[in-house]
């Protein structure tokens, strides 16, 4: 486009061969010249917005983590010991003991067996056999617990059935 800008505004050629510049010409010349440095100026400012401005890349999806809750179903009988990192939602039966992160035993589930639990235990079903809980022992009005029961603290319900001796200790003991 400037191109065709020089060639119509180009200096006329004189009879003697010299050229000599029109002033339409120079003041093309210098327009053209003035809209390539606000061309210039336009592209950096735009650059710079869209640097500002860029686009976050999209975070990945988290991964299913199905390591976190184990569940034993309603239909599920156990017998054995279960030792798990992980938390146990227990909805059947556990013939054995029971090591895990954290517990909850539901109204119609139970344990017979002891139970180990470095965090928190909720017993709403029914328990035999003894408890070393880390974190917190809830027993519900539903739930019953026969055994030796240690935790750092507890809570118990009106209703909630508790057989034999309990202690409250700081983890470390």
């Amino acid at each position: 486009m400037f191109e065709f800008l020089r060639r119509k505004n180009a200096p006329a050629a004189e009879p003697d061969g010299e050229t000599k510049a029109l002033p339409e010409a120079a003041e093309a010349e210098a327009e053209a010249v003035a809209e390539n440095d606000d061309d210039k100026v336009l592209k950096g400012a735009v650059e710079a917005m869209l640097v500002d401005q860029a686009v976050p890349e999209p975070e990945p999806e988290p991964e299913p983590d199905f390591g976190t809750v184990n569940v034993i179903g309603s239909d599920t009988r156990i017998d054995g010991s279960l030792s798990t990192r992980t938390e146990v939602h227990l909805l059947g039966e556990i013939d054995g003991d029971v090591e895990c992160v954290s517990l909850t035993v539901e109204a119609e589930a139970g344990i017979r067996g002891d139970v180990t639990a470095a965090q928190n235990v909720v017993i709403r079903g029914k328990v035999v056999g003894n408890l070393v809980v880390d974190g917190k022992l809830t027993i519900t009005d539903t739930g019953s617990v026969a055994g030796i029961v240690r935790a750092r603290s507890m809570t118990i319900d009106e209703g909630a059935e508790l057989s034999g001796r309990c202690s409250m200790s700081s983890p470390a003991t």
